[in-house]
């Protein structure tokens, strides 16, 4: 599960106007719980806070100014709960 939230992020980084950009904003908007991996069955598989993380996520410009070396628990300020 972690995996999934770091790929989020990574994209959101690296990636954010493109199209899997737009499919993570969408996913992170989404309160479905449904499907296993939807955003906040991720977030509560880590036992993280799905609006903390969303809003952490979302509240970055629209391009991200983030390290590129830094691990995406550590972006989110998550690293020692991971």
């Amino acid at each position: 599960m972690a995996a999934v939230l770091e790929d989020a992020v990574t994209i959101l980084r690296k990636r954010p106007r493109s199209r899997a950009g737009r499919e993570v904003r969408e996913w992170l908007a989404s309160h479905d719980t449904t499907w296993p991996f939807a955003y906040e069955r991720v977030c509560e598989a880590l036992n993280f806070d799905p609006e903390s993380v969303r809003r952490e996520l979302t509240d970055q410009s629209p391009t991200p100014r983030l390290p590129v070396a830094m691990p995406a628990f550590e972006i989110l300020g998550l690293a020692e709960s991971a």
